[in-house]
Parts: structure tokens; sequence; C-alpha cells
């Protein structure tokens, strides 16, 4: 499929995009009980970037996608990285997410999870769409398979995030798994299921595929360093909030394999301590911070964002244009501020 052609530049395209997206998921989310919809919408109207299914535009467009069928699938990736966000909320105890209080915070933990579990549904009835819209049955079945494989496979990774956090020896092999599966198997299915539309060839997907896993990767420990360093008043976040939760970021592993016998004791006594104060959680920062591990972790996404471009570049059949978009956005999701 090749034909479609978008006359503005980037910005003007993602604008754009995302407002047929945001369309998209409106569209699908509408029904009662009002307060069961209104608790599922509650973070997408808090806004958002919609990377996701940005990158599946992106990818769809570059293969002859128009914008107004790529963007029912892409409602789909955002409603189903909502739920996995309203029960990530709610199993963490976070309070605010995006600047707002959290779904459970404000509609309770029976009805915020009840709307995890509609948008968890509506996402694949927003995917079964484009059957609707004479897309070939062939292509929205390979879809909803990618779609299938993306929840199994975050459903995994957030559960190793859970489990790494109890453990005090995390090896960055496992680090690396862990976010490969929580926060790569989204934007590969996104990428995927953009190439799937316009029927890329498999030599093709397959680069695809390998791009968004090593992009994924970059941009969660992007995700990890604003969370450990970042402003609080525009990340929307807690102040070191990964921290008190015990999560074992890439910075926190290389310090524990740095830091002397004692530092390391006190970094673990805080790891994971709800009740530690601003004082112990910002000693804990910078000791990570002095010992290396930000540098680390920065040098880390260099690595990942290098074989994501050199996959990006080996495809076949995109548009070159479409390309120079993708790997722009891929720059911007491993080093942007927040």
């Amino acid at each position: 499929m090749k034909a479609t052609t978008y006359e503005g530049d980037f910005e003007t395209f993602a604008k754009t995009y995302i407002t047929l997206v945001e369309r998209n998921i409106y569209s699908v989310l509408a029904g009662n009980p009002e307060i069961l919809y209104r608790a599922s919408s509650h973070l997408i109207k808090a806004g958002g970037k919609r990377l996701r299914p940005l990158v599946l535009g992106l990818v769809g467009i570059a293969y002859g996608v128009k914008p107004e069928i790529s963007a029912v699938a892409g409602a789909s990736i955002e409603i189903l990285h909502n739920f996995t966000l309203v029960h990530d909320d709610i199993m963490d105890r976070d309070d605010f997410r995006r600047g707002i209080p959290t779904t459970h915070k404000v509609y309770g933990e029976n009805i915020a999870i009840l709307a995890g579990d509609l948008l968890f549904a509506k996402s694949y009835e927003a995917m079964a769409r484009l059957y609707d819209l004479g897309v070939e049955p062939g292509k929205v079945l390979k879809a909803i398979k990618t779609l299938i494989w993306a929840s199994i496979t975050v459903a995994e990774g957030q559960a190793m995030d859970l489990e790494l956090a109890s453990i005090s020896d995390v090896s960055e092999e496992k680090y690396i798994e862990m976010i490969y599966k929580k926060t790569s198997a989204l934007f590969m299915a996104s990428a995927y299921i953009g190439g799937v539309l316009g029927g890329a060839p498999e030599e093709d997907l397959e680069k695809l595929w390998k791009c968004f896993k090593s992009a994924g990767i970059a941009f969660q420990i992007r995700d990890d360093l604003i969370g450990l360093l970042g402003d609080p008043s525009i990340t929307g976040k807690p102040v070191l909030n990964d921290l008190r939760e015990g999560k074992k970021t890439i910075m926190v592993i290389y310090a524990l394999s740095k830091l002397s016998k004692d530092e390391k004791g006190y970094l673990l006594r805080v790891l994971g301590n709800r009740n530690a104060s601003r004082e112990d959680l910002e000693r804990a920062k910078d000791l990570i911070v002095n010992v290396g591990g930000v540098k680390y972790a920065e040098e880390l996404i260099k690595q990942y964002v290098n074989d994501a471009l050199r996959n990006l570049e080996m495809l076949k059949e995109a548009e070159s244009r479409y390309i120079s978009w993708i790997k722009d956005l891929i720059l911007r999701l491993a080093w942007r501020e927040r």
C-alpha cells in the first residue's frame, strides 16, 4: 500500500493526527453507568503525549496508510496504555499522575478497577472497528493478535517490576528484560501494527520490531532518570517517588554495585521505605548521582538509541520523508525533559 502523502510538516501532522486519535477514543468511551465512563476517561482527559498512537500513525503513513484509518488503531493502543496506568496507580498507591489526582483517588478503588477493566475491553473494540472500515480481515486479525501479545507482555513486565522491588540484588539484565516487557512492548506493537496496516514486508516488520524494542528501553531509562532528577511541579509526580516505592532502576542497580558497604546499606534502607523523609530521599539520590548512576544511564540511552536508529535506517519500503520524522520522534523520546 502506497500513495498516501501528507503536505504539512511533522508538528502539523502530529497535532492533526492526535486530534483524530482522541476523537476515536471518545467515540468508544461512551456509555452507562456514567460514573464508570467518567472514571475510564479521567486520565485520558488530563492529557498525555499520545506517543504510542503517534508511533503507529507515523509508521502507518510511511507505508501509505491514511491517518483516518491508523487513528482508529492508535485509539486502541492509547486506551490500552491508559488501562495499564489506572491499574498501575492502584498497585503503586500513587496519588497523582499528569498533575491531577489518580483515578482511584477520585472515584475509589472499586470503580477504578472496573474503569481499568472497561478500558482493556474497549481497546479491543476499537481495534475491531478497523474491519467495519474496510480493512482486510487478515490485517485486522494480525493487529488484534499483536495487541494480545502486548497485553500479556505488559502484564508480565508489571509483575516483574513488583517482584524486583523486593529483591536487593537485581541484575542489569533483569531490569532490561522488565522494562522491555513493561514499556517497549506497547511501542513495538504500535510500530508493528502501523506496518501491518500498510502491508509492510516481513523484513521491514522485523526491523520495526527491533527498532522500537530499543527505543522503548531508551524511553523507560529516560523516564526513570526524570523520576530521579525531574521537577515534580513539571512531571506531575511526587518527589522521588520511585525511590520511595523501591523501584530498582538502572541507576539504583549501578549504584548498589559501586557504593561502599555503609552507603549501600543506607540506600537499601531508604529504598521502598514509604516513611522515608524528604531528607533521606535526597541523600539517597545524591549517593546515586555521585557514584555515577546517572552518567551510566545516559550512556545506556545512547546505545539503545543508536541501535533503534540503525534498524530504522534498514527499512526497505518506508517513505524516507517519514523515516526522518520517526527518527526525530525517537530522539525526542530518549532525550525529553519530562
